[in-house]
C-alpha cells in the first residue's frame, strides 16, 4: 500500500510534463503550418546558423519573432560530448573564399531500404545529413 502512494506523484508529474511538451510541440506545428498556408513561408521554426568566425546562432522564426540567440557554448559542449562518446557528428562548417560568412545549415533526411539476411522484411534506415 505504501508503494502505491509513493508512485502516484511521480506518475502525475510525468504525465503532466508529457502533456505540456506535447502542447508546446503542437503549438509550434500549428504555427509552422499556418505560416505555410497563409503566407507561403516555408522557413522552419528554429534554424541553426554557423558563421565563419566559429560562432553558432539559433534563429527563431516561430510566432514571427525573427530573433537570433547565441548558442556557441551549447554547440561546443555538444561537440565535446559527441567526441567523448564517439558519436558521429559534423563540425562547424568552414567558409570557402567567395561565400558569405553566415550560412544557414539545414537538415536533410534520406531514406534507404535495407533487407534482412533472408531478403524479407524491408526496413527503412534514415540517415540525417547536415548540409
Amino acid at each position: 500500500m505504501l508503494r502505491y502512494f509513493i508512485s502516484r506523484p511521480f506518475l502525475v508529474s510525468f504525465f503532466a510534463t508529457l502533456l505540456a511538451v506535447t502542447l508546446i510541440f503542437g503549438i509550434l506545428y500549428v504555427d509552422a503550418r499556418g505560416r505555410k498556408l497563409s503566407f507561403n513561408d516555408t522557413t522552419p521554426p528554429f534554424e541553426m546558423i554557423y558563421s565563419a568566425d566559429g560562432t553558432a546562432e539559433l534563429q527563431i522564426n516561430a510566432f514571427s519573432l525573427d530573433r537570433r540567440v547565441d548558442v556557441t557554448g551549447v554547440v561546443r559542449v555538444w561537440h565535446f560530448i559527441a567526441d567523448f562518446f564517439c558519436i558521429p557528428h559534423a563540425r562547424f562548417p568552414k567558409a570557402e573564399p567567395g561565400q558569405p560568412a553566415h550560412q544557414p545549415v539545414g537538415l536533410q533526411i534520406s531514406e534507404k531500404r535495407l533487407f534482412s539476411a533472408r531478403g524479407r522484411f524491408p526496413r527503412i534506415a534514415k540517415k540525417f545529413v547536415i548540409s
